[in-house]
C-alpha cells in the first residue's frame, strides 16, 4: 500500500513541477518552444535537401574528395599497396561501401593502375562521404535556424506580455495550463 502512495505522491510532484514551470515561463514561451520543435522538424524536411545540395556543391564535394584522396593514396602506397579490391576496401567502414560500389572498385582495380587508379577511387569513394556530411549539416542548419527564429518570437512575445499587467496574468495562467497538459502527457507516457 505504501508503494502506491509513494508513486502517487511522486506523480503529483512531477505534475506540479510541470505546472510551476509553465507558470514561470508563460504560455508564449512554452507554446513557441513546443511548436518550434515541431515546425523546425517540418522545415528541416521541407528545405533540408535544398540546403544540403547547395552545401555539397559549394563545399563538401571538394573537401570530401581531398580527404578521401589522401586516405586512398596512403592505402595504395603503404606496405606495398593494396593488391586487390577486397584488401583495399577492408580499410573503409562497411556503411560507406555498398555492393554496387564494391563491384565498381573491383572493375577499377582490374582496368587501372597507379595515379589514375588513385584519382578514380578517390572520386568514387568521396561521393557517399560528401552526401552524408552535406545531409547532416543541411538538415541541421535548417532545423537550428528555424528553431532559433521561433525562440526569438517567443522571447519577444513573452517580454511584451510581461510589460502589460492583464496580459502578464493571462500569459502566466495559460502557461500553467500548458504545463499541466505537458505534465499529463508526460505522466501518461511514464504510466503506460
Amino acid at each position: 500500500m505504501s508503494y502506491v502512495i509513494f508513486v502517487d505522491v511522486l506523480f503529483a510532484l512531477l505534475f506540479l513541477t510541470f505546472v510551476a514551470f509553465g507558470i514561470k515561463r508563460g504560455f508564449l514561451s512554452c507554446f513557441f518552444h513546443s511548436a518550434g520543435l515541431l515546425l523546425s522538424a517540418i522545415s528541416a524536411f521541407a528545405f533540408g535537401d535544398m540546403v544540403s545540395n547547395a552545401l555539397e556543391r559549394a563545399f563538401f564535394s571538394r573537401w570530401a574528395y581531398e580527404g578521401v584522396y589522401g586516405t586512398v593514396e596512403r592505402i595504395m602506397t603503404e606496405n606495398g599497396g593494396a593488391s586487390d579490391a577486397d584488401v583495399f576496401l577492408s580499410h573503409f567502414p562497411d556503411f560507406l561501401i555498398a555492393e554496387s560500389l564494391k563491384d565498381r572498385v573491383a572493375e577499377l582495380f582490374s582496368a587501372q593502375t597507379g595515379e589514375r587508379l588513385t584519382r578514380m577511387l578517390a572520386e568514387l569513394l568521396s561521393k557517399p562521404v560528401s552526401a552524408i556530411l552535406s545531409h547532416l549539416f543541411g538538415y541541421g542548419v535548417v532545423f537550428l535556424a528555424s528553431f532559433f527564429i521561433l525562440r526569438l518570437f517567443a522571447f519577444g512575445g513573452t517580454a511584451l506580455a510581461e510589460k502589460i499587467a492583464p496580459f502578464r496574468i493571462l500569459n502566466r495562467f495559460l502557461g500553467g495550463v500548458w504545463g499541466a497538459i505537458e505534465g499529463a502527457i508526460c505522466l501518461l507516457g511514464i504510466a503506460f
